[in-house]
């Protein structure tokens, strides 16, 4: 029963990450094909592993692990790609610096030759038959040639890892996401694979880990956009603005102001109603200026001795089914006696 979960899981898996490489092979993304390689050259280990899964005959056994170990090496041949083109930075005056170098791929070419050579010298791995969920499966015990290949493959991922370390740290707060996320997933695949090989269970469960790696990069690579962080940014910016800034509900309620919002109505603190209060002080009441027809308007306001002016300009905004959802407007404040600008912008938002 167990083994038959673990076959359907990986015939779902393999169709998820078909349907990755092409998505990623149709993009119009430079690095799509990459992905797509990436992806489909997943499909071989994981395709591997269900049939040493699912054999009942030692030589349908050793037909999956030639596909899986050999399919390992594609795995890392084409991430070394993958990392070269989605780490390289456009401002690099050295195009190579900090990336995987090239002779890592031919040694995995090497090594995949000596693994199929197996089949000859029997000097990488033999079978031995076991019980596993009550019927015959058949383990690897590892030779020198196996030793070999893990050295290989266990190196290139270290070189992988190192170039995603080093791209973790020198990326800024907006891109790191999308290098942590992936290098973290690329370390759980890779301990994952590693206790699988000392524990010496039945079933290699870490090609579940490498296929949502693959997910991961299909992800980040080809739809991903730092949304909560560019919004974040974007606050960060509005709230630094000279400009004077009102957020307000469509009801017209006063639900956030900028610091320069603070300054023209001298308010301290959040004190979004003594704000808002302060404002239609200003400028009159906001609701009619919230729901005026007319794209740009001046209000001309008698405070005390001076006669202040506000030109602003509104906008709406609308969501995808043409229902708006909010309203910013712009202007100037500067005293009517002068010719010389001397306020600030104000900005409504609701």
């Amino acid at each position: 029963m167990i083994r038959s979960v673990f076959i359907v899981i990986f015939v779902l898996l393999i169709a998820i990450l078909m349907l990755c490489g092409i998505a990623s092979w149709r993009s119009e993304k430079t690095i799509g094909r990459s992905v797509g390689l990436f992806c489909f050259s997943l499909i071989p280990p994981v395709l591997g592993n269900m049939i040493i899964v699912g054999a009942t005959t030692e030589n349908m056994a050793s037909v999956g692990c030639y596909i899986y170990y050999i399919g390992m090496n594609l795995v890392m041949y084409t991430l070394i790609n993958f990392t070269n083109k989605y780490c390289i930075r456009q401002n690099d005056t050295d195009k190579k610096a900090g990336i995987v170098p090239d002779w890592i791929k031919y040694i995995l070419v090497i090594d995949a030759v000596q693994v199929f050579m197996n089949i000859v010298f029997k000097h990488a791995f033999v079978l031995q038959e076991i019980e596993a969920y009550g019927k015959p499966y058949f383990i690897m015990e590892a030779l020198p040639g196996q030793i070999v290949h893990r050295v290989v493959c266990y190196g290139a991922m270290a070189m992988i890892m190192i170039v995603f370390i080093i791209r973790s740290i020198q990326a800024s707060r907006l891109h790191r996401e999308r290098y942590i996320v992936i290098l973290i997933s690329m370390m759980i695949g890779t301990f994952w694979q590693t206790y699988y090989i000392f524990s010496r269970t039945p079933i290699d469960r870490s090609m579940i880990g490498f296929a949502v790696l693959g997910f991961l990069i299909f992800y980040f690579s080809i739809h991903y956009r730092p949304l909560r962080l560019l919004d974040s940014m974007l606050a960060d910016i509005v709230n630094d603005t000279t400009v004077a800034v009102f957020l307000y509900e469509p009801e017209g309620k006063c639900i956030w102001i900028n610091e320069s919002a603070k300054k023209l109505t001298g308010i301290k603190g959040n004190d979004l109603e003594g704000a808002s209060m302060a404002l239609r002080d200003l400028i009159g009441e906001t609701a009619n200026i919230l729901e005026m027809n007319e794209t740009e308007t001046e209000i001309i306001r008698q405070i005390n001795e001076d006669e202040l002016s506000f030109m602003i300009a509104r906008n709406s905004f609308f969501d995808g089914s043409g229902k708006k959802t909010g309203i910013i407007c712009e202007g100037q404040r500067y005293n009517g006696r002068e010719t010389t600008h001397r306020g600030r912008d104000v900005r409504f938002q609701s």
